[in-house]
């Protein structure tokens, strides 16, 4: 609330950090939008999988992260290759693939069951890491697009904002629910909450 009553209040001869009238563009709305269900829905629950490998399956925290890496390789193969070719295409094109081989990474990654070991996050990452692939390079120069020149690093800034408020956002929700129903006790109890 604070944030939309200082955005509407700016002294005269000061910028704001984020001009609200860009809102009122339908393309840059929908990309801030896009933004944060991006990041809410590619990493959110990575927070929850760390927790589920180190305290359910007794992992290291390094290797935790090891069993995390096929989506940052995914998505750094995926980036680096089809990155060039990427903004010749409308942004809704790799955006839209890679929200939904997210979402389909996500679904993925709900084989966890209470004999499940790392492994079986490796499928979901791969799809996930190679939805994120696609639609990263795409964000920010989406969000140049959509604003006028003059105003394109508060666009690029809006959208990398957008993309942490995701992020907290999807945390707090799938913790909310993570927690509802007590402390898991045992690695199962880790794995049928997630």
């Amino acid at each position: 609330m604070a944030f939309v009553v200082s955005g509407t209040r700016v002294r005269p001869g000061r910028e704001p950090l984020l001009d609200l009238r860009l809102m009122r563009r339908p393309s840059f709305a929908t990309l801030m939008l896009t933004s944060a269900v991006f990041t809410a829905s590619a990493f959110a629950h990575l927070t929850y999988t760390m927790l589920w490998l180190q305290a359910g399956l007794g992992m290291s925290p390094v290797g935790a992260g090891l069993a995390a890496m096929p989506a940052s390789a995914a998505s750094l193969v995926v980036a680096s290759v089809a990155g060039r070719w990427l903004d010749r295409l409308p942004a809704r094109v790799p955006l839209g693939g890679g929200m939904a081989l997210i979402g389909v990474g996500d679904l993925m990654l709900t084989a966890i069951g209470p004999d499940s070991g790392w492994q079986v996050l490796t499928p979901g990452l791969v799809v996930s890491g190679v939805g994120v692939g696609l639609a990263v390079p795409v964000l920010s120069s989406a969000a140049l697009h959509a604003a006028p020149p003059e105003r394109a690093g508060m666009a690029t800034g809006a959208a990398v904002t957008f993309r942490q408020v995701g992020f907290a956002l999807g945390v707090a929700v799938l913790g909310t629910v993570f927690a509802a129903g007590g402390h898991p006790g045992s690695p199962a109890a880790y794995a049928e909450r997630l």
